[in-house]
Order: C-alpha cells, then structure tokens, then sequence
C-alpha cells in the first residue's frame, strides 16, 4: 500500500467512526417545496432533507469505491421503486424516499464487505455522551443549547406544547430527548446500541448508560422489547400478521371511549386500511401516508393527525401495496436464510418496537442503524 493509499485508508476509517458517533445527531437542512406541504402546514417528514451524517457517508463510500466493486442492485426492486414512484399521491416525495432506501442499501452492503470498520467502540462513546446530554436536559428542564444545537438538538422545555413530560412525586421533568425528536425513537436507537454491547461482551458503561437512558424515555415499548428480545424468530412473522389485521380490529375498537392518545393510535390504523383497500396493488407511494392521510375520513370525521401511522408494517402496507408487501416478506426471508442468528434477540426488539411505533422506518438515527445491523449480521459471510 503506497503512502497515500494508507493516508486515504486512515482518513476513511476515522471518518466513518465521526458518522458513527454522529448517528444520534440530526443537523440536517430542509428544503420547503410546496408539495411537502398539508393544508400549508410544514411537516417534517415529508420534507426532503440533506443530514450532516448523509454528507459524510457519501464522502466514505466514495472512498469505499476505490477498493471495492459494488455489485448493482436487484433489478426488480429498481422497477417496483419506479411503479410505485410513478403511481404515488406526491411522486416527488416517493423518490426521495426511496433514494433513502437506496443509502440505506449502500450503507448496511458496505458494513458487510468491510470488517475493518469499527462500529461498536464509537458508538459507545457516543451513546455515553449523548446519553449525558440528555440527564443535562432532565436537570435544566430545557434545551442546552449552543454547541448541541448545531448537533441538532431543538430548543424546548417544560413548558414547550406537545412535548413528552413525566410526572414524579408532584413534580414535572422532561423525558429524555438528547438530539432525538421524540424519547421512542431514543429508546429505540439505545435499546439496539445495548444489544449490540451485549453481543460483544464488552462496554460495560456504554451498556449502563444505556439502562439509564432507555428508563428516562420511560419507553414502554423499549421495556417490552427489551425483555421478549430472546423469543423464538418466528414470532416476528406473528407480530407482522397481527400488524396485517390491526386496521379491522381498530376499526371495532374505535367506539370505545379510549384516552385521545388511544383512539388516535386507532384512527391511523383504520385509515392505512383505507389506504390500502384503494391502492391494493402498489400503495399511496412511499412516505406518501401523511399524503393519504389528508385525503380520506375515518370515523366520520376528517383525519387532522399529521404523522404516520404507529406500527412498520402498517405504515408499509399502506404505502407500497400487496406487491409492496410480498418484496418485503420475501426481503425478510432472505434475511433470516443467510444472517448471523446472534442478531436475532435484535431484531426481534426492532420488530416489538417497530409494532408500536413508526420511527424504524421514518426518523434518519433509527433507518441508519438498522442499516449498520443489517451490515453486521451479514459480515459473517
């Protein structure tokens, strides 16, 4: 290896230990256009947006390039994008989606070819520091600002509308959100981060502020994960059918005088079915729910709630179809045929939570290192 070859190499290793660090952060920019728009509301998630951590895997894989041949992505996967692009409500938010899922690809494909990436030490650094970030947060009842900031922490407090709050003893405090957007997807991420730990035997205080972390997003999903994590992998295959059936069992339960945080749960699952019913073979177009969401009733009212709905494989039934479905199915199996079974107690907590939340395939943190996973279990090979 010349000289440079070898200055090239460290600078691509160190970088992508930056981007692993990085993954908790959210700095990104969003571009407006009018068709990410609902009623003239911004929403966030159909925004396109370019992440600080998008930029440096970009420069990373274009070294990754030099010494390694990518082999071309399955070609019926490219022409099912392009139908369900092409049939989509809002087709400009369909393709960056799946320009996503094609980083997403890039990115898990490059963590299994190259084993000399190292993942789980920056990682755990950064679980620690951002983990203390967000106590800091507890501590202050707000934002910390400054720095953190530019790390795409958002600026908020106790008194911020619609933010999550716990109540201890008669007194308020934040749930954790450290550079999160929500403390599910915080649980989320730091729940796979502890499996991860667990698996390579090492990290003992990555894993303890990772305990801390999870129990301060008070994340009832991310507790439940946690403990069904070492059930059999064919339960994931339940939970996927249960899924299947939640929009006509939410339906019956929707004249149940539930809490609003309940029935809202309902009314997004009966309004994925609805989606689906009319777009059976090729969905409303991926990221495309919210899209759907606007243009349909549910419950003879009209659907104000701006966000998808709470569980993966709704979400993902509704927006790419039974063609979409039967791709997804058929990804699954292909996993589950060739990837290292250590990984299973992960995977069974990413399909536990993904069941009642929607952040595994939304929110850039939890798609990136679902990606990494994915990497991982196939290095084996």
């Amino acid at each position: 290896m010349s000289l440079s070859a070898g200055k090239l190499n460290l600078f691509y290793q160190l970088l992508f230990q930056v981007f692993i660090f990085l993954l908790p952060t959210q700095l990104a920019y969003h571009f407006w256009p009018d068709w990410a728009l609902i009623y003239g509301i911004r929403v966030d998630y159909l925004a396109p947006a370019i992440y600080l951590t998008d930029i440096l895997l970009v420069i990373i894989f274009i070294i990754f390039l030099i010494n390694h041949k990518l082999k071309s992505f399955p070609w019926w996967l490219i022409i099912f994008a392009a139908i369900n692009i092409l049939i989509s409500l809002r087709w400009q938010i369909a393709l960056f989606k799946w320009l996503k899922i094609g980083e997403l690809f890039l990115l898990g494909y490059m963590v299994a070819k190259d084993k000399s990436l190292e993942i789980i030490k920056p990682l755990a650094v950064s679980v620690v520091f951002f983990t203390l970030l967000a106590f800091i947060q507890i501590y202050l009842g707000h934002t910390v600002g400054g720095l953190f900031y530019w790390l795409g922490e958002r600026t908020f407090n106790t008194t911020t509308p619609g933010i999550s709050l716990i109540n201890i003893f008669d007194k308020t405090y934040l749930k954790a959100y450290s550079t999160f957007s929500h403390p599910n997807s915080m649980a989320g991420f730091l729940g796979v981060s502890l499996l991860l730990f667990i698996l390579n035997k090492k990290n003992w205080v990555a894993r303890i502020f990772s305990v801390l972390g999870i129990s301060a997003t008070f994340s009832l999903g991310a507790i439940i994960g946690l403990v069904f994590r070492k059930i059999p992998g064919y339960f994931i295959f339940l939970l996927i059918l249960m899924s299947l059936l939640m929009p006509v069992i939410s339906l019956q339960l929707l004249n149940i005088n539930y809490p609003e945080n309940i029935t809202n749960r309902f009314v997004l699952f009966v309004a994925s079915g609805e989606m689906f019913s009319s777009h059976f073979l090729f969905g409303v177009g991926l990221n495309n729910f919210i899209v759907g969401l606007s243009q349909i009733t549910v419950n003879a009212k009209r659907v104000w709630l701006l966000q998808p709905v709470h569980n993966v494989v709704s979400l993902i039934m509704s927006e790419v179809g039974l063609v979409g479905l039967i791709i997804f199915a058929f990804g699954l199996f292909k996993l589950f045929k060739r990837f290292d079974t250590r990984y299973l107690p992960i995977f069974v907590f990413i399909a536990v939570t993904g069941m009642v939340d929607h952040y595994w395939f939304t929110l850039q943190q939890n798609l990136l290192l679902l990606a990494l996973v994915v990497g991982l279990s196939f290095r084996h090979k």
